[in-house]
């Protein structure tokens, strides 16, 4: 996928690339963006997630509590009890 001695000007691209279609609505884009920041960090380690994590934490949040929403209107009430991030204390929805 990406060769080891890519330019560093070409890992900046692809890793503007992989941020730019993290939520594309085609599910093989968001694997094929998924392995790229696989290959990126096993390239350039950490740096990769400290570019990235706060743009997939606030998309799992925001996927995740609207999945919630979603699903409740037309289900039986459940209680159920989520933490979406590290920093935060569990919320209980019922």
């Amino acid at each position: 996928m990406i060769q080891h001695d890519a330019s560093p000007e070409f890992l900046d691209y692809m890793l503007a690339a992989c941020q730019q279609h993290l939520e594309d609505e085609e599910v093989r884009v968001r694997l094929a963006v998924g392995m790229c920041l696989r290959t990126l960090a096993e390239l350039r380690g950490a740096a990769v997630y400290e570019a990235c994590s706060a743009r997939i934490l606030d998309s799992i949040e925001a996927h995740f509590v609207s999945t919630l929403l979603l699903s409740s209107q037309g289900l039986p009430a459940r209680r159920i009890t989520v933490s979406c991030r590290c920093d935060q204390q569990p919320v209980t929805v019922d």
